[in-house]
């Protein structure tokens, strides 16, 4: 029975040294740390807020401070083999391998953006080519995923936004096609924190085929087109001899005026009656422009390949030697026209 009550006494004096102990160590750490994250040592220390999860230390706030700089101050890349610019932070660098280029941040050992340009010589629609990488995707997570699929624009380019999920794992790609259809261009962005985020955005925003940046535009109350700005200095105006008739434009390249529809033809007539005096001549329907297609009226003849098409009302011709056909039709297909005008 004695035996018994030492035993107890002696675990209790046992436990309260223990307690003793724990509370000094405690209150000896804490000093430790409220000292050395006072003078600095303790900058990457994480601690949590309950619900509103993470909260960083100071050289994460600091860092944070320094990205929102990066995200105001921005530099050009331009890739002159495979045809595009992108703006990207200042204090990013950009590593390419052949025909891929990725972005890697200030303290980023791996890339966190990734820009891959192909050749489209499959002359496949964007859409297409966009359907065939979900379907691999498809078999490399055979266990399946979330996927979302939005059509975009990135100034006037066509583009697909995919996102991906699958548990934790989180994956943004964007493709765009160029406007001669020639390029594609796969850029990703794993999910990550807000401020990459947003630079991925911004690198978007701002990426340009070089079919586009090299490009001029003209504009006039009926039709716009782009054309090669090396293709200024050849540029002459025709003047038109009474007002029925719009002023021809002649690029070296190519050739296009219009003519006041003022009875209302339809393009074949038109066309007939305007530029071919009453004659029957061969020709084939077929279709130009970007976006909503235009209906033309395709006419080879000594040499020369005649398009016609309607805007508004005049009927337009676009005139080009038809050795140079496959260049002329790279501006026809950027052409539009200015409804309401």
């Amino acid at each position: 029975m004695t035996l018994l009550i030492k035993n107890r006494l002696l675990k209790t004096a046992l436990l309260v040294f223990l307690a003793v102990f724990c509370l000094g160590f405690l209150a000896y750490l804490g000093g430790y740390i409220s000292k050395f994250s006072e003078e600095g040592e303790f900058k990457n220390y994480i601690v949590y807020k309950g619900e509103e999860g993470l909260a960083k230390g100071i050289e994460e706030d600091n860092k944070e401070e320094e990205l929102g700089e990066e995200i105001k101050n921005y530099q050009s890349f331009v890739s002159e083999e495979y045809g595009f610019k992108v703006e990207y932070p200042n204090k990013w660098r950009v590593i390419g391998i052949e025909n891929t280029f990725n972005l890697y941040g200030v303290d980023s050992v791996r890339p966190d953006i990734f820009i891959k340009v192909i050749n489209n010589k499959k002359e496949l629609s964007l859409e297409d080519y966009v359907n065939k990488k979900i379907e691999q995707g498809q078999l490399a997570f055979k266990n399946g995923f979330d996927l979302k699929k939005d059509k975009i624009s990135i100034g006037n380019l066509l583009a697909y936004r995919i996102e991906y999920l699958m548990g934790d794992y989180r994956k943004v790609e964007t493709y765009v096609i160029s406007e001669n259809k020639q390029l594609l261009a796969e850029i990703f962005v794993l999910e990550t924190d807000g401020d990459i985020r947003r630079i991925y955005n911004n690198v978007l925003e701002a990426f340009e085929f070089g079919d586009s940046f090299d490009l001029a535009e003209f504009v006039d109350e009926d039709i716009v087109f782009k054309y090669p700005k090396e293709l200024e200095q050849n540029k002459t105006q025709v003047m038109s001899p009474d007002r029925r008739e719009r002023n021809f434009y002649d690029y070296g390249l190519f050739r296009i005026g219009g003519l006041q529809n003022e009875n209302g033809f339809t393009l074949k007539e038109a066309v007939k009656e305007y530029y071919y005096s009453g004659e029957d001549v061969d020709y084939e329907m077929v279709k130009i422009g970007r976006g909503e297609k235009i209906d033309a009226l395709k006419i080879k003849s000594d040499s020369k390949i005649r398009y016609f098409f309607s805007a508004n009302d005049f009927i337009f011709v676009f005139l080009v030697d038809e050795e140079k056909e496959v260049e002329a039709n790279e501006v026809l297909n950027t052409l539009e026209i200015r409804q309401g005008f």
